[in-house]
């Protein structure tokens, strides 16, 4: 009788397991976080997960908030998070903060911080997402932590677009560089275009005449400028060594480069240039990698030095 019982309730404790673990999923994480500045609320947008989509549990997910002001940690590990009931609106997740929220984590009123997400319910915990930067300064998504300063003094220049504040690690396009590169000759008031040209069929943007114009870029043939295409190293290197030429900031200074037979050239003395007088680095095997394509925020932070 006793091992009828035994049998019995482990029989049941199976079943109560696998009961219970059968709906439990992973709901992945937020992805593609905007955050728009309304009064004195943060209004934070996001696309949903599809394993939050597909989840049974769906209407009891919440989203937690963490955050952690410059060069500090995430008041997660400080178990500390804000938490926020997840709000659907036109296919896409909403949550709003205040400053304040954030201070009384923090127990500071920085003037820059930073903001992930993650999905949780009562007994789970999801994956955070990248995170936000933003503050009195300005708001732009995923960026490395090495970059913070100099994105922060770019940010306030005004050389942060709209379109690059979405990802920062996201590689440049042609067209998007041509904006920044037109944006920082004319805050440094080395160069200033309004000048329109229509030599390209495949872009009517705005910024790429005006860096045609200026003679800071090339199109890719006679008449197509390839406007979505990535940004080569040792392209950005001939933009910026253009838009310095009238200026005293290049020095003539020789600087070992072991990969310069690699550099298309075109481009040789631009990057001898550029590098000779750190503008841009070489790695740490003193290799220029040419070739590389540039990121957002690789591409701004050599704007910010190009300028200074």
């Amino acid at each position: 009788m006793n091992k009828k019982i035994s049998l019995i309730l482990t029989l049941l404790f199976s079943l109560s397991s696998v009961n219970v673990y059968a709906n439990t999923v992973s709901v992945g994480k937020p992805s593609n976080i905007s955050v728009e500045k309304k009064d004195a609320n943060y209004e934070i947008t996001f696309k949903n997960s599809n394993e939050l989509k597909k989840s049974l549990n769906k209407n009891n997910i919440k989203v937690e908030l963490d955050v952690k002001s410059s060069n500090k940690d995430w008041s997660s590990k400080n178990s500390k998070t804000i938490t926020k009931d997840l709000i659907e609106e036109n296919g896409k997740g909403k949550i709003n903060i205040n400053k304040e929220e954030i201070v009384s984590v923090l127990n500071e009123d920085p003037d820059n911080y930073s903001v992930r997400l993650r999905y949780s319910d009562v007994n789970n915990k999801g994956e955070f997402s990248n995170y936000v930067t933003m503050g009195t300064v300005g708001i732009y998504s995923n960026s490395s932590k090495w970059a913070e300063n100099e994105l922060l003094e770019a940010q306030k220049l005004g050389l942060i677009s709209d379109d690059l504040k979405s990802d920062m690690k996201k590689e440049i396009t042609r067209e998007e560089f041509a904006e920044l590169i037109v944006k920082a000759a004319e805050k440094a008031n080395i160069a200033k275009s309004h000048i329109e040209d229509d030599n390209f069929k495949d872009t009517d943007n705005k910024y790429v005449a005006y860096a045609h114009s200026l003679n800071l870029m090339n199109g890719v043939s006679k008449d197509k400028f390839a406007p979505k295409g990535n940004l080569k190293k040792q392209d950005m290197a001939v933009s910026v060594n253009r838009l310095l030429s009238n200026t005293d900031k290049l020095k003539s200074v020789n600087k070992d480069i072991s990969d310069i037979k690699a550099v298309s050239p075109y481009a040789v003395e631009s990057v001898n240039n550029l590098v000779s007088n750190q503008i841009l680095n070489l790695d740490k095997n003193n290799k220029f990698n040419p070739k590389k394509n540039i990121t957002r925020e690789e591409a701004v932070i050599i704007m910010l030095r190009a300028i200074k």
